[in-house]
């Protein structure tokens, strides 16, 4: 593959994902982001035991949640409650652990995750985005160099690992859109899906989506009798299905076993040991905009266990932003509607993408979705459940950017988007992250 510009561009926004999220692993005192203490006690445990841990009544120490900025844990041994979590990410921990790494190791195992996602992001973009290689570097600076994402990335946790597997699904989706066909397409959406069952449950809801569109998509063939098309689906989704069953399928045997057959998913039990957490109740208009507010907020910063939030300023100046991209979807569509599209070149490459966008908007709505059942159930409005759909949030947004300015200064935006997250994420780092947990 010959090296561009782009490539090296990509190369250089990776290195300063890699160092400003080894900054926030290295900045951040043991424990101080949230339910890491539980997520590491999970890989200590398989790895000194070599077994799975079960969750059980008593693993959720309601009394210390959640811990405040300057908390000093005597003991890890009450954060038992991600007992029920599937094991992926804690095995590929374990296997951190055993070779002497701790902390900060398990830290930087998350960094790479994170890191991975970055070329994922920028070849998704290349696949749906006009000026393909700008905007994509732009698009991946999105979604790897906000504040919360790097403060995520750099603890431990499985959410960076979710983040991945969902987005090397869209990217197999929006491949499968421009028209790409491969024989070996079926065992790999397999391994994928079964890699997200093996992950975290909240991802199953988009994974799903996006491995049945994979399986239409690529079954489809517009001349093709209808017969043909029935034949290829089933061929394509067994094949599919049989590769994610050969991965996963234990996990679900195991927990039928262990929590019962009507709770696969270790809901249930889950539910149980951490009544002690605040729930939800009624989701009235208050609790609509207190989860809409809280959620913007923490998806750009709140550090710690939720509790170091940015100066108002900061957020004001994110709503600003966000109403931008929010006008420039709406100046595309008020050019098309004026226009009947711009020119042909480009009216052709987005019609074209349109599957592609499709799949982009479900796997939002999903994620979404997920996010707002779960807080139906238990008060969670963490912008960090957001970020399985970081990829398509990216797009959005440089989309958003790119429809209010001409063409011609395209180049600048990719340029501009990673300086201004870049700077805004040292600023973040220096005057609120470290003054909170040390000043």
């Amino acid at each position: 593959m010959r090296v561009t510009r782009g490539h090296a561009a990509l190369a250089l926004i990776a290195a300063i994902y890699l160092l400003l999220a080894t900054a926030y692993a290295f900045a951040t005192p043991p424990w101080q982001a949230p339910d890491e203490p539980a997520h590491f006690n999970y890989v200590q445990y398989l790895a000194e035991r070599g077994q799975l841990p079960v969750l059980q009544a008593g693993d959720y120490p309601a009394q210390i949640l959640p811990l405040g900025p300057r908390t000093n844990l005597p003991s890890l041994a009450p954060f038992r409650y991600e007992a029920h979590q599937p094991p992926l990410y804690y095995a590929l921990g374990a296997v951190v652990y055993k070779l002497g790494g701790r902390l900060h190791a398990l830290r930087l195992l998350s960094v790479l995750f994170g890191l991975l996602l970055l070329p994922v992001a920028y070849c998704c973009a290349r696949l749906v985005l006009p000026e393909k290689g700008r905007l994509g570097l732009a698009a991946a600076a999105m979604a790897g160099l906000p504040p919360m994402v790097l403060f995520v990335d750099a603890s431990v946790q499985n959410d960076s690992l979710a983040d991945l597997v969902v987005s090397l699904l869209l990217l197999l989706y929006v491949a499968l859109a421009a028209g790409w066909r491969r024989r070996w397409a079926w065992p790999a959406l397999g391994l994928l899906l079964g890699a997200a069952l093996l992950t975290k449950v909240t991802i199953y809801l988009p994974a799903a989506l996006l491995a049945a569109g994979c399986v239409l998509l690529g079954s489809w063939r517009p001349k093709d009798p209808r017969a043909g098309f029935a034949r290829r689906l089933l061929l394509n989704g067994g094949q599919a299905a049989g590769a994610a069953a050969v991965v996963a399928g234990w996990w679900f045997v195991r927990n039928g076993l262990i929590y019962g057959w009507s709770d696969l998913f270790v809901q249930a039990r889950q539910k149980d040991v951490a009544a002690g957490q605040l729930q939800t109740g009624a989701f009235g208009e208050a609790q609509l905009m207190n989860f809409v507010a809280v959620s913007f907020h923490s998806f750009w910063g709140q550090f710690g266990w939720m509790s170091v939030p940015l100066p108002e300023r900061d957020y004001a100046l994110l709503e600003a932003f966000t109403a931008a991209v929010a006008a420039g979807w709406l100046a595309w569509g008020v050019r098309r509607l004026v226009s009947r599209g711009m020119s042909a070149a480009l009216s052709g490459a987005l019609a074209s993408a349109g599957p592609a966008w499709l799949g982009l908007f479900l796997t939002w709505a999903a994620v979404l979705a997920g996010d707002v059942i779960y807080n139906l159930t238990f008060v969670q409005p963490q912008g960090r459940y957001l970020f399985p759909a970081m990829v398509p949030i990216a797009l959005f947004t440089v989309w958003g950017l790119a429809g209010l300015l001409p063409r011609r200064l395209w180049p600048g935006l990719a340029a501009a988007l990673p300086l201004a997250l870049l700077l805004f994420s040292i600023y973040t780092l220096r005057h609120d992250v470290l003054p909170a947990f040390y000043g």
